[in-house]
């Protein structure tokens, strides 16, 4: 760890030179390594070749001193190496050719590069041998510990996100690095290890929106969309919160249709996607968007409109002359223009651009509904100042009274409290105790948005965990769910 820690600090200056305009020499590494827990088992037909996304790094030969070494597991087709290097002017290819150098270890087995590299001391040694280390960095298309050893083993920085630091671009990692940065997000939960938590925080997401029709569970380090599943609710319609049936029956319904779920990965099933979640940190985020969503809208010039208008329009009829050949795929389930697609035309009527026309609307009008949705967006934001006062204040009333629930002339609200404890010392503070004990690194840094949970940890030694009692506190937090009141025909409460 001091290791690659000393090599870091020399990063900024080498990634400034590696993409600078200066006569220094510099080389680069690249190790497009596939370093995804779980990558063994991905059923992407070529995932292989994943590893040639990298190659536009080879753009940062147009340096005349910069040298490149790209490495990959399966040969890569010369066609693509010079297909590339074409799109750089001002450079010869020969000249290119001479300082890049591409390594195959012709091993096409589903293990990342890194660690197949880390196997084979001979070609590390190569490696070094054709680059320059005091001017040199390497890159990444993932970064794990992998990584980092292989960065050591070469004696240059690693160009990408420091492991300890990975969980952060998980979907959990991500979910609490938006909110704590206050940036707008799905509802969701997150940090879901079991089956019961998994139906817990469905039913709680389907109690705040009662219109709710899917959600998606995504596996929390799933790739390419290989964790994603999707439950539809729309079926379990009889036990919906708008019901009478009971939280129990609801969650009942839930957990014996979470095996029916849809799978992105055909080859998948709930008892192996289960595993998965009971052996790590899942998320759980939704794919309804509810109607009063805020929306961002940038108001244009009626020309900037027309313009625009204009080049959808041609854009479609080049698509309907058939200007370039669509290319079908996987992704099409999901588009919105297939009507106008030539790939689908003996699915829709032949009158299409007519449609489009008639659907495009006059830039006055495009501008009266920009005000509307502004204007609308503002009564909804002193709807929910009206909603968090009422809140307040009901909170009071069931904190003073210790009753869970409250009925008027035609809404009932049911009231549930959770107190959790939590920490209240800061970063520093709390490293200066466990960091001589050796429990930084060992207890929290790999896992640091699991701070909350680490008075639960059995491996504390007691010394510790009276010191964190003493900086902890119990808060509570209340969750209001209000349900309309039964009525006969005439509007009567039965």
């Amino acid at each position: 760890m001091k290791a690659f820690r000393e090599l870091q600090s020399h990063l900024a200056p080498r990634w400034t030179l590696a993409d600078g305009d200066g006569p220094e020499p510099r080389d680069i590494v690249v190790v497009p390594s596939l370093s995804f827990d779980g990558i063994d088992s991905v059923s992407i037909d070529g995932v292989i070749h994943y590893e040639e996304r990298m190659l536009f790094t080879l753009n940062l030969l147009r340096h005349p001193a910069a040298r490149l070494v790209y490495v990959s597991s399966a040969p890569i087709h010369p066609a693509a190496v010079d297909y590339i290097l074409s799109l750089i002017s001002g450079i010869p290819n020969e000249h290119m050719r001479q300082r890049l150098t591409v390594l195959s270890l012709y091993d096409s087995s589903l293990v990342p590069l890194a660690e197949k590299l880390l196997q084979r001391p001979r070609v590390i040694e190569r490696i070094r041998g054709l680059i320059r280390p005091e001017c040199g960095l390497m890159t990444c298309f993932t970064v794990s510990e992998l990584e980092r050893s292989l960065a050591v083993a070469l004696g240059v920085p690693l160009y990408g996100v420091d492991p300890d630091l990975a969980w952060l671009g998980t979907k959990t990692g991500s979910r609490w690095a938006f909110r704590e940065s206050g940036v707008p997000l799905l509802p969701g939960a997150e940090d879901l290890n079991t089956e019961p938590d998994l139906v817990e925080a469905i039913d709680h997401l389907w109690t705040d929106d009662y219109g709710l029709e899917r959600v998606v569970v995504k596996q929390n380090t799933g790739f390419s969309g290989q964790g994603n599943a999707i439950l539809g609710l729309v079926a379990l319609d009889a036990v919906s919160p708008r019901t009478d049936a009971s939280r129990e029956a609801r969650e009942q319904a839930l957990s014996d249709a979470l095996p029916k779920m849809r799978f992105v990965d055909p080859h998948q099933t709930w008892d192996r996607f289960k595993e998965k979640l009971e052996r790590e940190v899942e998320s759980l985020s939704l794919v309804h968007v509810p109607s009063d969503t805020e929306w961002r809208v940038a108001r244009r010039s009626p020309a900037e409109v027309e313009s625009v208008r204009r080049l959808v329009l041609d854009t479609a009829r080049a698509i309907e002359n058939q200007a370039f050949e669509p290319r079908t795929g996987r992704q099409c389930n999901w588009c919105h223009v297939k009507p106008w697609c030539p790939a689908y035309a003996d699915q829709f009527p032949a009158n299409w651009p007519e449609q489009l026309e008639a659907a495009v609307r006059s830039p006055s009008e495009v501008a009266g509904l920009a005000d509307a949705l502004g204007e609308a967006l503002a009564t909804k934001q002193e709807a929910e100042e009206r909603i968090r006062t009422v809140q307040e204040k009901l909170i009071s009333w069931f904190e003073a009274t210790g009753q869970r629930a409250v009925a008027g002339s035609s809404f009932r609200v049911q009231a549930s409290r959770s107190e959790k404890t939590a920490l209240t010392c800061g970063d520093d503070e709390l490293r200066a105790l466990l960091e001589p004990a050796g429990l930084w690194e060992e207890i929290l840094a790999p896992a640091y948005h699991l701070k909350t949970k680490l008075l639960d940890r059995p491996e504390l030694p007691m010394e510790i965990r009276g010191a964190l009692d003493e900086r902890s506190e119990a808060r509570v937090s209340w969750r209001l769910t209000p349900r309309s009141l039964p009525t006969d025909d005439e509007g009567n409460l039965t």
